[in-house]
């Protein structure tokens, strides 16, 4: 165990002359044990660096009233433990907001799984319904809407008048339009 009276006398140096040497040998004598005090609360090694160098930080901005504090060491320790609990709720915190974006992001990846499902649902039953209509209504159909032909292309191509092309669309459209009203219902 350190000496009480060498910590006191760099405390004493460092409160009244702001002595490096003092707050270097402090740091090399106490630092050790409220790193692994520190730990102990964290439970990792490099939040335990960072709050012992933040409370060595703050001892040497307080350095002027360093002479009023009667027991530097418990000083440090109590501090240490005031900062690492800081540091342990920060960290659930942070650990409970990433958990709550993970369920949140779970959630919207569920709902959009099955919006994907859904839609490859509706996209199978859709093909069915145009597999459904009538031979040649479902090749000018075809035609129109998966090939991009204009209806009189499609009139010249299949040997029809054009009034047959329109009519047969015109069915097409229809059914089909019925078919999505019942899957939506479904």
């Amino acid at each position: 165990m350190k000496s009480d009276a060498e910590i006191a006398a760099l405390q004493h140096l460092l409160a009244i002359e702001g002595n490096e040497d003092a707050y270097r040998r402090l740091y090399l004598l106490l630092a050790p044990s409220l790193f692994h005090f520190a730990r102990a609360i964290v439970k990792t090694n490099a939040d335990a660096e960072d709050i012992v160098s933040d409370v060595f930080v703050k001892l040497w901005e307080k350095r002027q009233t360093l002479d009023h504090i009667q027991n530097l060491r418990l000083y440090l320790f109590v501090a240490t433990r005031n900062f690492a609990i800081n540091r342990y709720k920060q960290i659930q915190a942070e650990r409970k907001l990433a958990f709550e974006s993970l369920q949140g992001a779970d959630l919207l990846l569920t709902e959009h799984l099955a919006d994907i499902a859904d839609a490859a649902d509706m996209e199978g039953r859709m093909q069915q319904a145009i597999q459904d209509l009538p031979p040649r209504c479902r090749a000018v159909y075809t035609m129109v809407r998966s090939f991009g032909l204009r209806q009189k292309e499609v009139a010249e191509l299949m040997h029809l008048a054009p009034k047959t092309v329109e009519n047969q669309m015109a069915i097409a459209l229809k059914k089909l339009g019925e078919a999505f009203l019942r899957l939506k219902k479904s």
